[in-house]
């Protein structure tokens, strides 16, 4: 029997080895994953989504879609990108993705979104199959803070949608 102590020690540990793993695949590119940080406000009912990519990944599948590859994917094509491969929902209502930026830090890109959840993350639905178009072995870490606790998910090619822990 496991107790209590012993369950938050394994989130825990998983925890701190999904961030060591982001951390080393930034050094080590050419793995190919994404890692997504959601957390729920509260005070103003929203989904708060931090989509960390590639950027020659992003810009890879940009340019798939028409674009011409450049060294800056512009905010309207990384929004097409995230609403055609990345979703919540509350049933079969698609929750709207709203734009809060992107911002390049070295190789990667960090796109910000946030989504209504007025009735909180209960019953909501998340899919992520980011630049599984592109990559075989694509792998899409999803981590969630609710209620103070964190918790993973991993999508690889196939996958539907999952209900957030």
């Amino acid at each position: 029997m496991v107790t209590a102590q012993a369950a938050r020690f394994r989130r825990a540990a998983l925890g701190v080895a999904v961030t060591a793993l982001c951390g080393a695949l930034t050094a080590f590119h050419p793995l190919h994953t994404s890692l997504t940080e959601m957390s729920y406000d509260g005070a103003s009912r929203t989904l708060q989504v931090q989509i960390r990519v590639f950027a020659s990944d992003l810009q890879a599948v940009t340019a798939r879609k028409g674009a011409p590859p450049v060294a800056q994917v512009s905010d309207a094509q990384a929004l097409a990108y995230v609403n055609g491969n990345f979703a919540l929902s509350t049933g079969r209502t698609r929750l709207p993705l709203r734009w809060c930026g992107m911002r390049r830090g070295g190789d990667l890109f960090w796109i910000c979104l946030r989504a209504p959840a007025p009735s909180g993350t209960q019953g909501v639905q998340v899919w992520n199959r980011m630049m599984f178009e592109l990559f075989e072995d694509q792998i899409n870490i999803v981590q969630v803070n609710t209620a103070g606790r964190r918790r993973s998910m991993i999508f690889t090619r196939g996958d539907g949608p999952r209900p957030l822990p």
